[in-house]
C-alpha cells in the first residue's frame, strides 16, 4: 500500500512538473533530442526502481511487440509532437489541452474495444479540465491567435490523439496480464531507442 502511494505521488509530481520543465529543455535542445534525454533518464530510473523493489524485468515475449508499439506511439511520436507544439504556445495552454486526452481515451476505448462510456470518468475529467483552466486563466488571457499558434494546436491535437491511442493499447495489454511497471519500462526503452535512431 505504501509503495503504491509513493509511486502514485511520484507520478503526479513528475507529470505535473512536466509542463514547467519542457521550456527549459527546449532552450537547450531540439524537441526530439530533449524527448530522448527525458526518456533515457526515465527508463534508467524506472528500471532501477523495478530492481530496487526486487521485481524481475522479465515479461513474456508476446508482450514485447505491444511494448514496442506503445513505445513508438506514446514515448516517441506523441511526446515529440507535444515538444514541437510547445515551441509555438505557452505551456499553460498545452497543459489545459492535455486534459482532453481523457475524452479521447474514452472514445478510443469505445471504438476499439466496445467499452461502455464511463460517466464517472467523463464527469471527473470535466472537473479536472475546469480546474486546470482556472489555474492557468491569467496566462490564457494573454494568448493571441496567430499562424504559429495554429501550427502548435495542430501538433498538440495529433499528439493527444497518439496519446489516447497508446493509453488504450497499454490498458488492453495490462488487462491481458502484462505487469505495469515492466511494460512501461520496455515501452519507454523502445521509444527512447527509436528517438535516438
Amino acid at each position: 500500500m505504501l509503495i503504491n502511494l509513493i509511486l502514485f505521488t511520484t507520478c503526479v509530481l513528475i507529470w505535473g512538473s512536466t509542463w514547467l520543465a519542457v521550456p527549459y529543455q527546449l532552450a537547450h535542445a531540439e524537441p526530439i533530442v530533449a524527448v530522448a534525454w527525458r526518456y533515457s533518464l526515465a527508463s534508467i530510473g524506472l528500471g532501477t526502481l523495478i530492481l530496487a523493489l526486487k521485481r524481475s524485468l522479465y515479461i513474456p515475449a508476446r508482450f514485447h511487440k505491444m511494448a514496442l508499439l506503445i513505445g513508438l506511439v506514446i514515448y516517441c511520436v506523441e511526446n515529440t509532437l507535444l515538444y514541437e507544439a510547445q515551441k509555438y504556445m505557452v505551456s499553460a495552454l498545452l497543459a489545459v489541452l492535455s486534459s482532453c486526452v481523457i475524452y479521447l481515451t474514452v472514445i478510443f476505448q469505445r471504438l476499439m474495444f466496445k467499452k461502455a462510456l464511463n460517466a464517472q470518468v467523463l464527469i471527473g475529467a470535466t472537473f479536472g479540465l475546469i480546474g486546470i483552466i482556472l489555474i492557468f486563466l491569467p496566462e490564457l488571457k494573454n494568448i493571441s491567435f496567430e499562424l504559429g499558434l495554429a501550427l502548435g494546436l495542430l501538433l498538440a491535437a495529433l499528439g493527444f490523439i497518439f496519446s489516447a491511442y497508446g493509453n488504450v493499447l497499454l490498458e488492453h495489454v495490462l488487462e491481458e496480464g502484462a505487469p505495469l511497471l515492466q511494460m512501461k519500462f520496455y515501452a519507454m526503452t523502445y521509444g527512447m531507442i527509436m528517438l535516438y535512431i
